[in-house]
């Protein structure tokens, strides 16, 4: 049987789209719950976009003391590994810092957003929409913004990033 009802919207989500342009299979048992739980990776990368979400104007020493509070939640048991984790975790929120320090001015933050074609319906959150330098006409303008915590997507990758292109739209 079809996993949905024909003429249903297929919800996916914006981080898949490009797995279901490329392995359809994958994608459908994914969306069906085949998925592995959270990894470390994972559990950390959701830290820092909470940090980011409820300090989007932060300093280090904000983002820094927000880490320090919320540390506990990941659940480590201590040692090397979580040593280790904590080393990642602050160099991230480092360079979340940094970031922000030349960001526009967040005007959305975790802004919730539909888009609807034939089939699908492109569900998801984006992390920031922000002011943009004016226009060469002088208008006012935004930039969407998808703060990276693992892979690091930029330049020409960028632009033809699936994932990327559907918060655009």
């Amino acid at each position: 049987e079809p996993l949905w009802p024909e003429g249903a919207a297929v919800p996916v989500s914006p981080s898949r789209v490009e797995l279901a342009a490329t392995c359809t299979l994958r994608w459908a048992l994914e969306a069906a719950g085949g998925t592995p739980t959270s990894s470390r990776e994972q559990s950390l990368g959701t830290l820092v976009h909470a940090i980011a979400q409820d300090h989007p104007t932060g300093t280090a020493e904000e983002l820094l003391e927000a880490l320090d509070e919320r540390w506990a939640s990941l659940g480590l048991r201590g040692g090397w590994p979580e040593a280790a984790t904590r080393r990642k975790a602050e160099g991230m929120v480092r360079r979340l810092a940094a970031y922000l320090r030349g960001a526009g001015a967040p005007l959305l933050v975790e802004a919730g957003f539909e888009l609807r074609t034939d089939r699908a319906l492109v569900r998801g959150t984006v992390d920031r929409v922000e002011a943009a330098p004016p226009g060469p006409d002088g208008g006012a303008r935004a930039r969407v913004v998808d703060l990276k915590t693992g892979s690091q997507v930029s330049g020409p990758e960028a632009e033809v990033n699936p994932q990327l292109a559907a918060y655009q739209l």
